[in-house]
């Protein structure tokens, strides 16, 4: 792994560090990663010569919250015409695992 380091003004930092606490990150160097590939993959999107893609998508969450169940499912009726199929597993007595496998247009998947 290379290092590399950054500055930051500290304003920018802060809301940094808000976004890592906002988004679970253990650490900048886990969030700038993130970011760096969310950005490669953008850029990609927009010069790739590609027209389909097929995806794989999972949720792990608390069955007893129907709020992230429900939204799941809706996510799934709303773009059924990319959802090709979707399983459900329950890992244990608090928890599942909801895998959704989208069909379609990269950009129309991407955004999905």
């Amino acid at each position: 792994m290379q290092r590399f380091t950054i500055s930051l003004d500290e304003d920018l930092a802060a809301r940094f560090d808000t976004l890592i606490a906002t988004r679970g990150y253990d650490n900048r160097s886990e969030a700038v990663r993130d970011l760096i590939r969310t950005r490669i993959d953008e850029a990609f999107l927009q010069t790739s010569s590609a027209q389909w893609c097929v995806a794989s998508i999972n949720y792990v969450y608390d069955h007893e919250d129907k709020t992230v169940a429900e939204r799941v499912l809706s996510l799934q009726h709303e773009h059924h015409d990319l959802v090709i199929t979707s399983l459900h597993t329950h890992l244990d007595h608090q928890d599942c695992l909801e895998t959704v496998v989208p069909k379609g247009p990269i950009k129309a998947v991407h955004l999905f």
